[in-house]
Parts: structure tokens; C-alpha cells; sequence
């Protein structure tokens, strides 16, 4: 093991020593930011955002966004957390993948299924959790937010479905 290797695993050791239970945590921050978006409570949601999210998108385009996404018209999207991997740790804080699955109704016969992840961090020893939730997370967002992340654990798998639903309701004779 080198030196940096042991340094990273030193402060692992630490900073997870410094939060009781940092993995139901950063799952807790991850249900928070989900059940806020599903109440098109837009304000919590951003308060949970990771600021290298919110440096990057203005809180009001942000807000913009996700009204676009979770818009109250019957047709939005609906959240659902799935899991969350094992912690990774670098010098920037504490990390976990947290899976969710996305759903929302593109027209009465058209539904959507995404399958992607949050990444949540704490930067401050497990006090406090913030949520990256970007569509299209790929490596780069990633080692943007957790820049020592070797690959493991590795993220969740991204998907993208279009389900065609074909019901009609026939009235009772």
C-alpha cells in the first residue's frame, strides 16, 4: 500500500468514525431530496443539492428544471430511491451511490423509465449530506465531485425505457 493509498484509507477510517451511521445518512439526505421533488417542494430540493451542482446551474434555472420535470399537471415524474453502494472516500469527503428509478408519463399511452443514481456527499465528516442528481452522470461528474474515486464501488447501471401502454376501458353493458 502507498503512501497515498494509506492516506485516503486513514482518513476513511476517520471521517467514517466521525459519523455514526454515514451510509443511512447519505440514504436519509438521498429520501429527503426524492419525497421533495415528488411534493414539487423545489426549495428543500435545492437546499439538498450539492453546490458543485448549484456552481454550475443557477438555483433558479435549477428550479426551472425540475418544475419542468415534476410539473404538477398529472404528467410529471415520480421518484423513487432504490439503494445505496458501500462509501468511497477521498481527500475532497465521503461519498455513496444512491439508485433511483425516475417514471413519468410522456402522453395516455407512453410511459418513461430511467434508471440512474445520485451521488451523495458529505464534506464535512458526515454531518451534513448534499445530492448530485444529474440525468446523465458519467465518470467525468463523478471524479468532478469525488476526484480520488478509483471505481470502486462501481456506479449503478443508467437506463432508459419508453413503455408503450395499450388499455382501454370499455364501459360495463
Amino acid at each position: 500500500m502507498n503512501a497515498g493509498t494509506r492516506a485516503v484509507f486513514a482518513a476513511s477510517l476517520i471521517l467514517s468514525a466521525c459519523a455514526l451511521a454515514p451510509q443511512r445518512d447519505a440514504l436519509t439526505a438521498a429520501t429527503r431530496y426524492s419525497d421533495a421533488l415528488n411534493a414539487r417542494d423545489y426549495d428543500t430540493a435545492i437546499e439538498l443539492t450539492d453546490p458543485e451542482v448549484l456552481s454550475r446551474i443557477p438555483p433558479s434555472e435549477l428550479r426551472t428544471l425540475m418544475a419542468a420535470i415534476f410539473n404538477p399537471t398529472g404528467q410529471g415524474a415520480h421518484d423513487e430511491v432504490r439503494s445505496v453502494s458501500t462509501e468511497f472516500s477521498d481527500s475532497v469527503g465521503m461519498h455513496y451511490f444512491v439508485a433511483n428509478a425516475r417514471t413519468g408519463k410522456a402522453s395516455d399511452s407512453l410511459q418513461t423509465e430511467t434508471e440512474s443514481y445520485y451521488i451523495v456527499t458529505s464534506r464535512d465528516f458526515g454531518r451534513t449530506w448534499r445530492v448530485v442528481d444529474i440525468g446523465c452522470v458519467d465518470e467525468r461528474w463523478i471524479r468532478g465531485i469525488a476526484p480520488g474515486w478509483n471505481g470502486i464501488p462501481a456506479a449503478p447501471p443508467q437506463a432508459f425505457r419508453v413503455i408503450e401502454v395499450n388499455a382501454s376501458i370499455k364501459p360495463l353493458n
